[in-house]
């Protein structure tokens, strides 16, 4: 595990028990997705990234966010790919082509900037609906945007394994 996997499994943890039990962070957290807002969490994200890079605290700040919205128990196990495919329920070619083009919107973004901006939005959708995303590896992979992420990200929306790929 590198140091950025560590300082996101050490975030989240923290965040996930804090969160229940301080509701001045919970409060600071609510609305700190949003460029306006996101200094009343500083205090809380300080420990855990540089404050001096405007992206690494956005997304600090957009999964603590994330988690305080949502309060759970334990950190999730998907994917924002496969997180949107189980959000495909009916099995309808429309499920499958609204969830789709939710990805692809995602899958345009050229930084973790612009990811920031979307992902958003699209978050809160997939926790509306009940998904548990896996906040540790949404951290990891909004910082480090890029094809590896793109790529996972697909895969798991459809449903394809490493070894079916490798020949």
């Amino acid at each position: 595990m590198d140091n950025s996997q560590s300082a996101a499994h050490r975030f989240v943890s923290t965040m996930i028990d804090k969160v229940k039990k301080d509701t001045a962070c919970r409060a600071a957290f609510r609305h700190a997705d949003t460029p306006s807002m996101e200094s009343r969490a500083w205090e809380y994200i300080l420990h855990f990234c540089k404050l001096e890079s405007h992206t690494e605290r956005r997304v600090f700040c957009l999964i603590g966010a994330a988690i305080a919205r949502t309060m759970p128990d334990h950190d999730g196990h998907m994917s924002v790919g496969s997180a949107l495919r189980s959000l495909c329920s009916g099995g309808t070619e429309a499920d499958l082509s609204t969830e789709l083009s939710r990805l692809r919107r995602l899958l345009a973004c050229d930084d973790s900037f612009e990811l920031l901006d979307v992902i958003r939005h699209v978050l809160r959708y997939i926790q509306a609906q009940g998904a548990l995303i896996c906040y540790e590896q949404l951290l990891h992979d909004t910082i480090y945007w890029g094809e590896y992420t793109r790529i996972k990200w697909t895969k798991d929306f459809f449903k394809v394994s490493e070894s079916a790929t490798k020949d």
